[in-house]
């Protein structure tokens, strides 16, 4: 089963958005994930989806942008030579 999530920017009282670089954000259970994962890899890398992967019905693990993890790895103070 695939589920996807589709966040639409939210506006603030003012009518201004509140983050509207939000990343787009889909889950799925990891047996889907198995079926298309480089599809999903695919998706990160060229449209900067971020797929969170769920096994019994908890988020276990997130398919990112490499950009986007080495830019958090260093903002917490961690980076990485990836």
């Amino acid at each position: 089963m695939v589920l996807t999530v589709r966040v639409e920017p939210y506006g603030s009282p003012e009518g201004a958005l509140y983050d509207p670089d939000m990343a787009k954000t889909e889950r799925m259970g990891v047996e889907a994930a198995r079926k298309v994962l480089g599809l999903r890899v695919d998706l990160a890398r060229n449209e900067g989806v971020h797929t969170v992967i769920a096994k019994h019905a908890k988020d276990e693990a997130v398919v990112v942008p490499m950009e986007w993890y080495r830019l958090a790895r260093e903002a917490l103070g961690d980076p990485t030579d990836l």
